[in-house]
């Protein structure tokens, strides 16, 4: 649990800290996104029964750092992949699901319009 905490105090803290100290107001976002995520190499077709795609959820906010740089961080929950499945006589099954941490820089040209290009570079905890 400590793991999940601490980026989201250091979030809290950055983005504070840049709103409180700005002499220009940086824009802030939130967002949801729901998909599906399907684990490569999990399911190599010895298996009675195998899902190796399960639903996901992130919950994300970020900063604009300056006109080309934007900071993000984000929690995502990915729920069971599952096998099972007789190996050498002994039945087996496997279910794997995970809560991850992540964060993410962005860099984005043109500085001004209605569309953005950008590339993203980011750690998954």
């Amino acid at each position: 649990m400590k793991l999940v905490k601490s980026p989201w105090v250091l979030a809290l803290a950055i983005t504070a800290h840049a709103s409180a100290h700005a002499v220009e107001s940086r824009p802030a976002y939130m967002g949801i996104s729901l998909g599906q995520a399907t684990v490569e190499d999990f399911c190599d077709g010895s298996e009675t029964r195998c899902d190796d795609s399960a639903p996901t959820l992130r919950v994300y906010g970020g900063t604009e750092l300056n006109s080309f740089v934007n900071l993000e961080f984000g929690y995502r929950y990915a729920d069971d992949v599952e096998a099972s499945g007789v190996f050498n006589g002994v039945g087996v099954a496997v279910a794997v699901s995970g809560h991850f941490v992540d964060t993410t820089l962005q860099l984005g040209m043109p500085e001004k319009g209605p569309f953005k290009l950008f590339t993203k570079a980011g750690l998954l905890f």
